[in-house]
């Protein structure tokens, strides 16, 4: 299917736009005149003119606007975006005719047209070729299918995605999970089926979804087992759990402020509480339980250095929560909550054996480093160049996190129950695992605005040192 883009200065149209002119022509024919393509709500594909996608602004939504309003507003935002249009085009050719366009034809080639080709060279790179589950958000339906059409993806994972891709937006969260570790779906000869996406039943678990803004796609859950081979570690374990270990994966793009990131995690907290309570009434007086699952949890939670409540999610605030709930970020809770734990004794909230260790972080180890320019509708939002740094507007927070449950008492029948830890972590803005304090990203061998984060979780509960990357 083709893919259509407006004239202008800040989409991938890749004609030149020389003087308004020339771009008015262009324009007018792409706005009223062209068909494009476009899947409806049914599945079926269907032509329309591009001006007959707008949606009006309705006076339900925004109870400000008359009726009248309503009656235009179709119109009213082709005219606006029009001047809006016209005006990038008449700056950029005041300030940089000769160059302008170039520069943004790199960028394009870059960050969106080659996007593909060089986060797959990321993910089966070096680097990050011994991961066993990585975790993706804001992925597109077209960046699934060339993962899935990728030898070196398709041989080594799970390419797990929602079963209804978001079509509007096209940002998805995603997992990959290695195909030599991982089964989709538990083995024939286990009698406890684990398997599937859970996404549904977690959302319906979150207390108050209207404080809790999750737009389609952002929330991908699924369960997914451990293979147990003759070879494998897992094999001398006692005969109610030799069918391998159980996980929960889930991978999540939070909002911009980041609200809807701790009721979403105490979702899947309450999800699991539930299910390891049924498994254990259904098992009574049959025999032992099923060893309750494992989370791993990759997301953007879009937390930020400064807590302000009500208004956005900050990382110490988010870490505390997470560490009442026996679950640990991979960067910890932070030295000042750690304090007020001593001063507060509210450990005695906390499973006894989660260590102190697991509430140390820094939040000035930010995950991205970037700021608008003037070349998009918010000019309230622009900073200048020469203000990157210092100026409040600059997105410098510490925004992803893998998070994992930070004791494992319940795997106490199992082998004493200890701890699942960090035994590393690392950021990257380069893609070659390194990362350059300071500099700005996405770039052009970066095609991210959010760093790499990898973590190394050593489960250490049974007689052995298992490792799961992420």
């Amino acid at each position: 299917m083709e893919i259509a883009c407006r004239p202008t200065v800040i989409s991938c149209y890749r004609e030149a736009l020389p003087n308004i002119e020339q771009w008015w022509a262009q324009w007018k024919d792409f706005m009223f005149a062209k068909e494009v393509q476009i899947v409806t709500k049914t599945g079926l594909t269907a032509s329309r003119r591009v001006c007959e996608l707008l949606d009006p602004i309705k006076q339900s939504k925004y109870p400000a606007i008359t009726e009248a309003e309503q009656a235009c507003s179709i119109s009213l935002q082709i005219i606006y975006l029009a001047a809006f249009d016209a005006s990038l085009v008449f700056m950029m050719n005041l300030v940089a005719p000769r160059d302008w366009h170039r520069i943004k034809i790199s960028l394009m080639d870059v960050l969106h047209q080659n996007k593909s080709v060089r986060v797959i060279d990321i993910l089966t790179g070096p680097v990050y070729a011994s991961c066993d589950v990585i975790f993706l958000q804001e992925v597109s339906a077209a960046m699934v299918r060339d993962f899935e059409n990728d030898p070196n993806i398709k041989e080594k994972y799970h390419i797990l995605s929602p079963e209804i891709l978001d079509g509007k937006r096209d940002q998805n969260s995603i997992i990959l999970a290695a195909s030599c570790r991982f089964s989709k779906e538990s083995s024939k000869k286990c009698s406890q089926t684990w398997g599937g996406e859970i996404s549904a039943q977690i959302i319906g678990l979150i207390d108050d979804v209207k404080s809790a803004p999750i737009a389609a796609g952002d929330l991908f859950v699924v369960c997914c087992q451990e293979k147990v081979s003759k070879t494998s570690k897992l094999s001398n374990i006692k005969p109610a759990h030799q069918h391998g270990q159980r996980f929960i994966f889930a991978s999540f793009h939070g909002d911009t402020d980041g609200l809807a990131t701790i009721p979403v995690v105490t979702a899947v907290k309450k999800y699991m509480t539930l299910l390891t309570s049924d498994e254990s009434a259904v098992a009574a007086g049959i025999g032992p339980a099923p060893c309750p699952p494992l989370l791993v949890f990759g997301m953007d939670a879009n937390t930020y250095k400064v807590h302000n409540e009500g208004k956005r999610q900050g990382v110490i605030d988010f870490a505390k929560h997470l560490a009442i709930m026996n679950i640990a970020t991979c960067w910890g809770a932070g030295e000042s909550v750690a304090n007020e734990f001593r001063r507060t004794n509210t450990f005695k909230f906390i499973a006894p054996n989660v260590t102190l260790a697991l509430l140390v972080v820094d939040p000035n180890l930010y995950t991205t480093y970037n700021a608008r320019t003037f070349l998009q509708p918010q000019l309230n939002k622009a900073v200048r160049f020469s203000d990157y740094d210092t100026s409040k507007l600059t997105d410098k927070n510490p925004k992803d996190h893998i998070l994992f449950e930070s004791t494992t008492s319940h795997l106490r029948n199992v082998s004493g129950g200890k701890e699942v830890r960090a035994k590393y972590v690392f950021r990257d803005n380069t893609g070659d695992g390194n990362f350059i304090a300071d500099m700005p990203f996405p770039t052009s061998s970066f095609p991210s605005d959010h760093a790499i984060v990898c973590v190394d979780l050593e489960l250490v509960p049974h007689h052995f040192s298992d490792l799961v990357s992420s």
